[in-house]
């Protein structure tokens, strides 16, 4: 496993578990509270998500596409 392969999955890992965070602590604490935070307790689970399950898809290189 390269380095470059390491930090994708790093990244990744890092990214999804910041997503799982941002929905079960992050939202709860934003609409209890009532904060206007422009849709950010929304939208941060879907960004983290996406940004964290792109980088795990860079980790195995395929032979053939």
């Amino acid at each position: 496993m390269s380095r470059l392969h390491l930090t994708n999955g790093l990244i990744g890992l890092l990214s999804v578990i910041l997503g799982f965070i941002s929905k079960a602590f992050y939202r709860y604490y934003a609409y209890h509270n009532k904060l206007s935070d422009l849709g950010l307790s929304d939208r941060a689970t879907s960004l983290f998500y996406v940004l964290g399950f792109s980088q795990l898809m860079l980790i195995k290189s395929y032979r053939y596409p």
